[in-house]
């Protein structure tokens, strides 16, 4: 765009983001869920489940729309809260928002989120200081599964044709994959599909 237009331009843009902000501030789309008030976890998008999960007496906000971010409700929400960490995955948008409105971000107790890749629960937990439950213990003394025969009796009426067709050309039943879709192997090694015997 030319510099001339430009200028008119940028005066819209800045009163349509001005009209985004107040509808962001006003819309049910994003609210704030608080539980326990001394951790305050700010995230969006799939790390929203990822820190329900590990943390879920953690008070979260729930953006559904995260641009712009609604300045007032994030400065009300860090306010309600002693500690505000941020949680994001290979970008700085939230921390970076955060910080301009002059709002202190806390790192995490054992270290800070990795800065690349993606966020799985194992990395909040390790953040966090929350070490994994204790395993049961394998089972012991369990029965051996019973050895499995295949003969026309064990095949569902529906398939026992096709069983028996197997066995009379001397191949070996690869099973029902994708759809009731047969294959079979010879014995000697080639493959054959199912069309080959009709």
């Amino acid at each position: 765009m030319m510099p001339a237009f430009a200028v008119k331009r940028r005066i819209a843009m800045d009163k349509r983001e001005d009209a985004l902000v107040a509808w962001v501030e006003a819309t049910p789309l994003n609210g704030v869920e608080m539980h326990d008030p001394e951790i305050g976890i700010t995230c969006a998008g799939a790390l929203y489940n990822n820190v329900r999960e590990v943390l879920p007496e953690a008070s979260t906000p729930k953006f559904s729309v995260t641009w712009p971010l609604p300045p007032k409700k994030l400065c009300d929400f860090a306010l309600s809260v002693n500690k505000l960490y941020v949680v994001e995955e290979t970008c700085t948008y939230f921390a970076n928002h955060v910080k301009v409105l002059d709002i202190e971000v806390s790192v995490p107790p054992q270290g800070p989120l990795p800065r690349g890749g993606e966020v799985l629960p194992a990395h909040i937990k390790a953040a966090f200081g929350i070490g994994e439950p204790p395993h049961p213990a394998p089972a012991q003394g369990l029965p051996a599964p019973p050895c499995v025969r295949r003969s026309p009796q064990d095949v569902c009426p529906r398939h026992r044709r096709h069983w028996l067709l197997y066995a009379r050309y001397r191949r070996a039943l690869q099973g029902c994959r994708f759809r009731h879709r047969y294959g079979s192997i010879a014995l000697n090694g080639t493959r054959h599909g199912a069309g080959s015997f009709w």
